[in-house]
């Protein structure tokens, strides 16, 4: 494909189950799921599948998925039979921030000089004439020609239910019917990037906590099952996942379609409990600083969290927009989106251009939800110095 042409697939799905959406989503994009699982990424997951350590932990996530959310386990299995490759290398894709970003040591040097840490760029704008989230998808290249979107409508037949209780959630959320459009990346489930459905727009930033949470259930399976959330409760309720926990960090942006509420909602691992912090972004009649947040791949509102230090370029690009005027326009979000001024780590990122010469992390894509148009914009080049979107997509 030419720099000129930009492409950006949308398969639009109607299905009663959970497995039926796996298997179109894998038939449908199964070049895609099959060429990435000869990635580099994709290689070293299955190197740590291979070995004595990495089985047994693969093994005790799999068994407490399997316990907290059977229907998305189906979900991957039909994806795998779609696509004609192994559940166990679909799994691993969902174990990605675990073992690359804890287990593996990717992170980290051996001399403790930090390595940089793909992540994402976030800001939120919740004014009366400017209420929106854009998004900055930060990845390794590997996924750049394999990106997708999904339209889906997953009606089991049943009447919604509400989660009253943390012994309730898994149940009510296996027979929930859900509505939702996603990006999506070869061979991973839907919900570890960014998506709208019914009632909130979310974006997800990658953290990095020193600790996991063993035998716990992997960050990104909770994000898959936070697509069915109807309430900023549940959300908080799915991500703790007690008793078992969530494994990993992960930090989520959230805006409501039904009213003027936004959040900033934070996952920390801390030694066998699971802690969520939930931060409000207040709204505002006119541009105010208050109202314009800007969320890294550092912790911002856990208090005392333990990190990795591989956090420079993530503070640089937070700096970097928070020294910008406040958005007043959708323009004025994707001059932020677009920003390559830092000499650290611009907010656009591209491989190389950063304090880490050998990083080979780049910005995918960019995405815009106008939360006062219902309308999702993706950008597949600098948003910055794009005239148009290369997609825009009203919300379902």
């Amino acid at each position: 494909m030419s720099s000129s042409c930009e492409s950006i697939p949308v398969l639009y799905i109607k299905a009663n189950n959970n497995y039926d959406v796996g298997y179109k989503i894998g038939q449908t994009f199964k070049h895609f799921i099959r060429d990435h699982l000869t990635s580099e990424t994709a290689k070293s997951l299955w190197s740590f599948y291979e070995s004595k350590d990495g089985r047994k932990k693969y093994a005790d996530s799999l068994e407490a998925t399997r316990k907290s959310y059977p229907n998305i386990i189906e979900e991957i299995q039909g994806m795998a039979d779609g696509s004609d490759v192994s559940f166990e290398k679909l799994f691993l894709q969902d174990m990605v921030s675990e073992i690359l970003l804890h287990y593996s040591h990717v992170s980290k040097d051996v001399d403790n000089t930090d390595r940089e840490v793909a992540g994402c760029t976030d800001v939120m704008v919740n004014t009366e004439s400017c209420r929106l989230i854009g998004h900055n998808e930060d990845w390794s290249p590997e996924v750049r020609d394999g990106m997708f979107m999904v339209n889906v409508d997953l009606d089991k037949g049943t009447p919604s239910e509400t989660v009253k209780g943390n012994k309730e959630v898994n149940n009510v959320f296996a027979s929930r019917n859900e509505r939702y459009l996603a990006n999506m990346f070869p061979g991973f489930l839907a919900g570890n990037t960014f998506y709208v459905n019914e009632t909130f727009a979310v974006s997800v930033n990658s953290l990095v906590p020193v600790s996991v949470n063993e035998g716990a259930v992997p960050v990104d399976i909770l994000l898959r099952a936070l697509i069915g959330c109807v309430s900023i409760e549940e959300c908080v309720t799915v991500m703790k996942n007690e008793p078992v926990g969530c494994s990993f960090g992960i930090n989520l942006n959230i805006a409501s379609r039904q009213s003027a509420n936004m959040w900033s909602l934070e996952v920390y691992p801390d030694y066998g409990k699971t802690l969520v912090s939930l931060r409000e972004i207040p709204y505002s009649d006119s541009a105010v600083t208050d109202s314009y947040y800007i969320h890294t791949n550092h912790y911002k509102h856990v208090e005392k969290a333990k990190e990795s230090p591989v956090l420079e370029g993530s503070r640089a690009r937070e700096e970097t927009a928070g020294n910008m005027p406040v958005p007043a326009k959708i323009q004025d979000v994707c001059s932020v989106l677009g920003d390559t001024s830092s000499h650290i780590e611009p907010i656009h990122r591209v491989p190389g251009k950063s304090f880490n010469r050998n990083s080979r992390t780049t910005t995918i894509a960019s995405a815009i939800f106008d939360m006062n148009n219902d309308l999702l914009r993706v950008y597949l080049n600098n948003p910055k110095t794009s005239k148009y979107p290369s997609l825009k997509l009203p919300f379902v």
